[in-house]
């Protein structure tokens, strides 16, 4: 089996899924926002840009197989990401619909949510992954 990376909004549920699914396969898990120890911490004190690129680095030095990886929920925002992590292994989309994607953030402290945030991220995951939930 090569790897299942899973793809996301923030809070759709990829590292809770990843844990089970790994579990399930016997496989080891990978989490790559917790590979930057604190996301939202390191995101404010360097901005986005700077932030991308460390996420960038993290996910580029991921030469692992078999294994099931959580991806954060900009990760695929970079086009290298995109093709670094379709060479890797399977992407996998956890879908959520707006409303309920709502409901998960209602009480979310994120500096990056814009108003088309929901729309641009959910077209880059489905365009990105082999395979969507």
């Amino acid at each position: 089996m090569s790897n299942l990376i899973l793809c996301g909004l923030k809070n759709s549920g990829k590292t809770t899924f990843g844990k089970k699914l790994s579990q399930l396969l016997e496989k080891p898990f990978i989490d790559t926002d917790a590979l930057l120890g604190d996301p939202r911490k390191l995101y404010l004190e360097l901005g986005e840009k700077l932030f991308r690129e460390k996420e960038k680095e993290i996910i580029q030095y991921l030469h692992v197989q078999n294994h099931v990886i959580a991806l954060g929920g900009g990760a695929l925002l970079l086009e290298e990401n995109c093709h670094y992590l379709r060479a890797l292994g399977t992407i996998v989309y956890i879908h959520l619909e707006k409303e309920e994607w709502l409901k998960r953030i209602e009480n979310c402290d994120s500096p990056v949510y814009s108003p088309n945030y929901y729309e641009t991220r959910v077209a880059i995951c489905r365009k990105t992954a082999h395979i969507v939930l």
